[in-house]
């Protein structure tokens, strides 16, 4: 650092010599310097902006007309997609509508047909128990005949054994008793 001030000192010592003394001089050479270096940074400003500035400004407003551009078809999509949601909540809604329709439908057949079915259950049934009665009145007819013919058999036993030989008192109980045994051993139905 020592060499630097040596040479910078020597070259100061001589411009302050000239300005007698001064750091700065602020004579007429020097505003005419700066008035002159303020009119080419003007000048160099317009022609500047007059290059740079119009292709900037023409940039500038040809993304402004590609963002709005932009915004227009979001807004018209944004319409768009709600139009359609307008449109598919109002099928939503006429599903939901022809959903509780077919629910209520198929619940009033199924009522119908659970109707039809016990209403078919209980005539089956009647049909089985008037069958059933048919039945047991016409066994009981059988069964009455059989015992009646089981009573005609044991009678004319009786009779056959009374024929054979005299008969005395303790015969005729005797007798009477066998046939009253042969008839409890019948089976009787209920």
């Amino acid at each position: 650092m020592g060499a630097y001030s040596r040479i910078i000192s020597p070259a100061l010592a001589e411009t302050n010599a000239d300005l007698g003394g001064r750091m700065f001089g602020l004579d007429m050479q020097t505003v005419w310097s700066i008035g002159l270096n303020l009119l080419h940074i003007i000048l160099l400003a317009v022609i500047l902006s007059w290059i740079l500035y119009r292709p900037v400004r023409d940039l500038m407003r040809k993304r402004t007309e590609k963002i709005e551009g932009q915004l227009s078809n979001a807004a018209e999509s944004l319409e768009s997609a709600n139009n359609m949601k307008a449109t598919y909540e109002k099928k939503l809604a006429e599903i939901e509508v022809e959903r509780i329709r077919i629910l209520e439908a198929a619940h009033k057949q199924a009522d119908d047909t659970s109707r039809r079915m016990i209403d078919d259950a209980k005539q089956e049934a009647k049909a089985v128990i008037s069958r059933a009665d048919r039945d047991a009145k016409a066994e009981m007819a059988r069964l009455s005949d059989e015992v009646r013919l089981h009573i005609i058999d044991v009678a004319s036993l009786m009779a056959h054994k009374f024929v054979a030989g005299s008969i005395t008192d303790s015969d005729k109980d005797k007798l009477f008793a066998e046939a009253l045994n042969e008839l409890e051993r019948t089976t009787w139905p209920n």
